[in-house]
């Protein structure tokens, strides 16, 4: 009720010791579920004052039933995909969408994915990276071979071990990705994607961007890495950055990527 459905403050304690009480019985065995009937608790149980002889099942409905719970899941969807302090009217709006769809998340997502909200210019690069997002991410646009365990030692340094989370809520994110040990080993990650092939080699199309002017070069790596919405300072220092780098055409656009793949906003998206 607290991480997954309602939040802090929209159930009692009574409640919770009213649906520990409905979910006697329930059992995992051998990686399957298994209802053992002679351990369930067959009287009557009051949970957001509604009262009956409810099952695991029934609690999960009376969850669903209550008004915080898809403002609850609309506050989670907005601070994930769109902003991280999200208004109370993007929430209901949102969540309107979510009792519409009787919680079928699916729709919901490509509404918002489609929505005015999700590509007005306030909310660009409003939210931080979690260490996958950024690492994968970067993969997906240069890589063509990835050293997979070597991005999992790299994902659990930056502070997100994949299917090893801190506790049953998971990661807190936000600006807790960022701090001053985890911006040095974003760095590195950005260093030695781009300059070597220690994590990952490159793409061929991607290497074969290096040809051109400066102008062009910058223009393509932007437009990869970037979306091509940096704002012309970024863009004419890019440029700057490809004009004055050392060595052939290949070490100029290893430079420029390791550049970008740093900036604070690669860091966001």
């Amino acid at each position: 009720m607290e991480l997954f459905a309602l939040g802090v403050g929209n159930y009692t304690e009574k409640d919770i010791q009213e649906a520990a009480r409905s979910f006697s019985g329930w059992h995992v065995r051998e990686g399957a579920f298994w209802f053992n009937r002679l351990q369930h608790d067959d009287s009557a149980k009051t949970v957001f004052g509604k009262t009956g002889n409810f099952d695991g099942t029934a609690i999960v409905d009376l969850c669903l039933a209550q008004p915080a719970c898809p403002r609850f899941l609309a506050m989670k969807l907005l601070k994930t995909f769109v902003c991280p302090e999200p208004t109370p009217a993007m929430i209901d709006a949102v969540a309107d969408r979510i009792h519409q769809h009787e919680f079928h998340i699916s729709p919901v997502l490509k509404e918002l994915f489609c929505s005015r909200l999700f590509f007005d210019p306030a909310h660009q690069r409003s939210v931080i990276k979690s260490p996958l997002d950024l690492v994968v991410g970067s993969l997906r646009s240069l890589a063509a071979t990835v050293k997979w365990p070597a991005i999992a030692r790299l994902l659990a340094n930056l502070g997100q071990d994949v299917f090893e989370p801190p506790s049953v809520k998971g990661w807190e994110g936000g600006r807790l990705w960022i701090n001053s040990s985890s911006i040095l080993l974003r760095t590195n990650f950005a260093t030695e994607l781009a300059s070597g092939d220690q994590i990952a080699t490159l793409r061929k199309s991607v290497i074969d961007s290096a040809d051109g002017t400066s102008e062009a070069v910058a223009a393509r790596v932007e437009r990869l890495l970037l979306g091509d919405s940096s704002p012309p300072e970024l863009h004419a220092d890019i440029v700057a950055h490809h004009q004055h780098a050392d060595g052939n055409a290949l070490q100029r656009l290893r430079s420029t990527l390791q550049l970008v793949l740093s900036l604070p906003e690669f860091q966001l998206q």
